[in-house]
């Protein structure tokens, strides 16, 4: 008999949440993956994967990151013992100064919540996810020691139009 939902999350290395966040005008959601073990002394690593792009209008379902970091991400870099955290992208890119802020915002908030080693802590994504781990890796070298963008083309200044996305 196949497992039930329960039963698999159960079994899982990690605890799944699912937050929400007010930053400025901006509501945000994201999910966090917290390890089940407790943290190693100095805290855990810290990975926050950016999600890639979609056409859903008008705009994107709640938590949307959070599949994204659950099927590729958490996957990939399990064996980190990391806290994973997935925000939903509130713009049409991530290196938009609106995406920027929420993700600025969420990591503060997941600090706050959860003893993170400031010096393992990295930024990941895919496509346009790639392209905001560019983004942010060049754009705040003091938060993050590591990015790994994957199909994405390199954004190092921010945009706030969609050409200047494209371009």
């Amino acid at each position: 008999m196949r497992p039930s939902l329960e039963q698999r999350l159960d079994q899982m290395s990690v605890r799944m949440d699912q937050r929400e966040l007010k930053a400025g005008d901006q509501h945000l959601t994201y999910g966090t993956l917290v390890p089940k073990a407790p943290a190693p002394e100095g805290g855990y690593p810290l990975i926050v994967g950016l999600h890639y792009g979609t056409t859903q209008e008008p705009g994107l379902s709640p938590y949307f990151g959070l599949g994204y970091v659950g099927q590729l991400v958490f996957p990939a870099l399990e064996a980190l013992n990391a806290v994973i955290v997935a925000p939903d992208a509130p713009e049409f890119s991530w290196a938009h100064p609106g995406s920027e802020a929420a993700v600025l915002a969420v990591v503060a908030q997941v600090k706050k919540d959860h003893p993170i080693n400031e010096r393992q802590t990295l930024v990941t994504g895919f496509s346009m996810g790639g392209s905001g781990a560019w983004y942010l890796g060049a754009t705040h070298p003091e938060l993050f020691r590591a990015a790994i963008p994957m199909a994405a083309l390199p954004i190092t200044t921010a945009v706030r139009s969609r050409a200047e996305a494209q371009a």
